[in-house]
């Protein structure tokens, strides 16, 4: 049985610790349950803690949450943006297709861009995002997986920034299932979309399934499993070693390589728009 309050509270906890004073956080907000909820909890900081709130939503062209997430933002009464992917020349479905990239791949790669840029230009000093427990324990164990156990390590609820131009990330939701988020979302009236992504089929991702299966079978026999095992997560030591990240020669935003994963599908999709003109 899902203890509203009990989870709420498990997440103004981690979020105290994460916000401070004199903040200025972004929330992204998908249209998704969990975004939903992440904001809420962060409206409710705000009676105890004096921190700046904003939301920002990208539409990906995808689905049609832009409706969603301006009734929550209106009810909950925070400022919120709106940027759409079409408006930078950019085609989720047609990238992957030119780029031979999973759809999922493409649109990670534009979503981190955006949810740094534009927050960055709207003034917030940290990042929110919805992410759960679940899946925090998805990401670590798929990170396992493939041997990348120092990617593990960045699992925290506050990742902190690696470049001037990066901001830190934060995520309330750190020890909330995703049922809970749902029991949460529901008891408070949020108006969430169910609709799921229609590239998620094309995605390819064999482990997610099992991995889930795997984790709520341990749960069912040790309720309390998954936020024990994220506060686990939490206390590993930060393994990660960034490399030396440069400034994209193109828009200027911080980059590994000389031009940017956005940069790079923008000029490949307008390469083949201009032959086709």
């Amino acid at each position: 049985m899902v203890s509203v309050r009990a989870s709420l509270e498990r997440a103004l906890r981690i979020s105290r610790k994460i916000v401070a004073s004199g903040d200025r956080v972004v929330v992204a907000v998908s249209g998704g349950k969990d975004s939903a909820v992440a904001l809420y909890v962060l409206r409710e900081l705000q009676k105890s803690k004096s921190f700046g709130l904003k939301a920002l939503h990208i539409d990906l062209g995808l689905m049609h949450a832009v409706p969603v997430v301006e009734d929550l933002a209106e009810r909950l009464g925070v400022e919120l943006r709106v940027v759409r992917l079409g408006d930078y020349g950019i085609d989720i479905p047609l990238a992957s297709r030119l780029l031979r990239r999973p759809p999922c791949s493409v649109c990670g790669a534009v979503k981190r861009y955006l949810l740094n840029k534009v927050p960055r230009e709207m003034g917030a000093t940290k990042v929110a995002t919805g992410h759960n427990a679940d899946d925090i324990l998805l990401f670590f164990f798929k990170d396992l997986a493939q041997g990348r156990v120092d990617w593990a390590s960045k699992l925290k609820p506050l990742v902190p920034s690696t470049h001037p131009k990066l901001l830190p990330r934060i995520r309330p939701l750190f020890e909330v299932t995703g049922e809970e988020t749902l029991a949460i979302a529901e008891s408070l009236g949020l108006l969430f979309t169910r609709e799921k992504c229609p590239l998620a089929p094309l995605k390819g991702d064999w482990m997610s399934e099992p991995l889930k299966s795997f984790v709520l079978s341990v749960e069912e026999k040790h309720p309390g499993f998954r936020v024990q095992l994220v506060r686990g997560i939490a206390k590993i030591p930060d393994l990660y070693e960034p490399g030396t990240l440069r400034e994209c020669r193109v828009c200027g935003e911080p980059a590994s390589s000389e031009v940017c994963s956005f940069c790079r599908i923008r000029l490949k999709l307008s390469s083949v728009q201009s032959k086709t003109i």
